[in-house]
């Protein structure tokens, strides 16, 4: 818990029990929210409980990032706030949710899209973030390449690029709220994996 202690300076007066007011007040407060907070968690369980599960089956590494490392078209980019796909599959098969749409609404890097695709649901997701809508668009564009177009990229990355590999930054479009979010030469090595 965070409290503040204000105290302020008035001739000889600290200011001390004024700050001691105000952090009881706050106590208060702090004490009444707590409450609240408690009271509505309590209702949310007993309205929820008859579909509430305990699965023992699923740990911290099936539900990170951490799933995808072994898994060529997941790992290309850790998205850090990915987690598996092994636990959407998990979840679609062993909670037998019927074929129909997997609606994401923060699709991030396309995790439970891509994966509830391969179990044949369809998907569409909603991503606000650039860079994600480009890892999406991205890993659309190479599921639906052909083993000759996979050959000519390959060819003209080791030769062309192996060549000329100054080629200029080019930057991809962000939002203020993402301005700085990776430090300057994280950033460049993202602009050129693009």
């Amino acid at each position: 818990m965070h409290m503040n202690l204000y105290a302020k300076q008035t001739g000889n007066d600290t200011g001390i029990s004024d700050g001691l007011l105000l952090m009881e007040k706050q106590d208060k407060n702090t004490e009444r929210y707590l409450k609240t907070i408690a009271t509505a968690d309590k209702e949310a369980y007993n309205r929820f409980e008859s579909v509430i599960k305990t699965d023992n089956n699923i740990n911290r590494q099936i539900v990170s990032f951490q799933a995808n490392k072994s898994l060529s078209a997941y790992r290309w980019y850790k998205y850090k706030e990915a987690f598996s796909c092994e636990l959407v599959k998990y979840l679609l098969s062993e909670y037998h949710i019927p074929k129909g749409i997997v609606f994401d609404p923060f699709a991030g890097s396309g995790t439970a899209l891509f994966a509830a695709s391969e179990m044949s649901y369809d998907s569409e997701g909603i991503e606000l973030l650039p860079l994600g809508q480009q890892i999406v668009k991205s890993r659309i564009t190479a599921d639906r390449l052909e083993q000759n177009e996979i050959s000519r990229i390959v060819f003209w990355k080791t030769t062309i690029l192996g060549k000329n590999a100054n080629f200029s930054e080019e930057k991809i479009n962000s939002l203020r709220i993402t301005a700085g979010a990776y430090p300057g030469k994280r950033q460049k090595d993202l602009y050129s994996s693009i």
